[in-house]
C-alpha cells in the first residue's frame, strides 16, 4: 500500500517521492502527518500536483493513467486519460476557468514487427480536461522521455514548458533543440 502524506500548511510545499512514500512538506516544518492511503501497485510514485485547493493530482504508480485525489475525504475521484507509457511529470494550469492537467510521459513501442521509426508512439506530452476526462492536446515534439513539465502564463496565454534529457521545448515557435 502506497502512503500520500501532507502537512497542515499546504502553501510552500515541497515534494519528496521515495520508494513509494510520497511527503509534502513546508520548508520550515519539515513533520508531515498522513493524509490517506491508498491500494493499488506496490511502485513508487514519482510525481504529483496540487490541482486548485482541495485536489491531488498523482500518477497511479506505473499503471499509464493519472488519479485525482481529495483531500478532505482521501478518496480517489477519478482517473484521468489512458497513457501510452509511464507518467513521469504532471502540473496544472487554468485556461478560461477550467483546470488542465499537463502530464509527461515516457514512449512505449507498438508491438508490431514491421513498423517504421516514425511510426513509435514518441514521447509525448498530453493536456488533459480535467472535467471530461478528455485529451485535448497530445505534443510529440521530443526525442526522449518528456521527464518535467511546467506552465506559465505570458500575454494572457497559457504556456507548457518541458523538458526531456538535453532538449527542450522552444515556447516561441513550438520546437524542440537540443542545447547539449
Amino acid at each position: 500500500m502506497n502512503k500520500i502524506l501532507i502537512q497542515p500548511k499546504l502553501f510552500l510545499f515541497s515534494l519528496l517521492c521515495f520508494l513509494g512514500f510520497l511527503t509534502a512538506s513546508t520548508y520550515a516544518d519539515v513533520k508531515a502527518v498522513k493524509l490517506f492511503n491508498y491500494e493499488g501497485s506496490l511502485k513508487p510514485v514519482t510525481t504529483c500536483m496540487l490541482g486548485g485547493k482541495t485536489k491531488v493530482i498523482a500518477p497511479g504508480p506505473y499503471d499509464k493513467t493519472l488519479r485525482i485525489w481529495d483531500f478532505a475525504t482521501g478518496e480517489c475521484e477519478g482517473v484521468v486519460g489512458s497513457h501510452e507509457g509511464y507518467v513521469r511529470s504532471v502540473t496544472t494550469c487554468v485556461v478560461d476557468g477550467e483546470i488542465k492537467v499537463i502530464a509527461g510521459y515516457d514512449n512505449t513501442f507498438s508491438s508490431s514487427l514491421n513498423v517504421k521509426k516514425s511510426e513509435y508512439v514518441q514521447n509525448t506530452i498530453r493536456v488533459w480536461d480535467l472535467k471530461t476526462g478528455k485529451c485535448e492536446h497530445a505534443l510529440r515534439r521530443h526525442i526522449s522521455t518528456a521527464t518535467a513539465v511546467a506552465t506559465f502564463v505570458t500575454d494572457g496565454k497559457p504556456k507548457i514548458l518541458s523538458g526531456s534529457g538535453c532538449y527542450g521545448y522552444r515556447a516561441e515557435n513550438g520546437y524542440v533543440h537540443n542545447d547539449g
